[in-house]
């Protein structure tokens, strides 16, 4: 049987969806770290992999795959046993609605307000701090959505 690689490196929630996903599952794998920082990421081989250079990426014999919710889904029909998307067709479409809503409208406030924070060593002007200040406010009230979904799901 192939042996699982998942190409990876720190900091990237995108790869930690998919090393969950691994240990949820118990799937077994090999981890191959990509330094960005040696710029491994744009080697021809890694290239050859993801064209577009990013993390995370996975192997399995000839089978090469990248995007996170690509890989979950691809993880979730090989090895079916400890399913994260449903048992069944109800679950699975509950489940995709609350990846859809996180994808559509927490992430890109999150991504919003820590482009503008790493951008911005310590100090706003006015509007990058209204911008920060609504990205806060909409990602408090997704939060507050999940949280409450999560609640009546217990």
């Amino acid at each position: 049987m192939a042996e699982l690689e998942v190409f990876w490196d720190s900091g990237s929630p995108y790869v930690w969806r998919v090393l969950l996903a691994l240990e949820v599952k118990q799937v077994p794998y090999t981890s191959r770290r990509i330094q960005f920082s040696k710029d491994e990421h744009k080697t021809p081989e890694f290239l050859a992999m993801n064209p577009r250079g990013k993390i995370p990426v996975v192997r399995f014999g000839d089978f090469t795959l990248y995007e996170s919710m690509a890989i979950l889904a691809w993880l979730d029909r090989k090895w079916s046993e400890r399913p994260i998307f449903g048992r069944d067709p109800s679950e699975h479409g509950q489940i995709w609605r609350a990846v859809s809503e996180i994808e559509a409208y927490l992430q890109p406030e999150v991504v919003r307000m820590a482009r503008l924070r790493m951008a911005r060593a310590i100090h706003f002007d006015s509007v990058e701090l209204k911008a920060v200040t609504t990205a806060a406010e909409a990602t408090h009230t997704e939060l507050g959505r999940i949280e409450g979904a999560l609640g009546q799901t217990m």
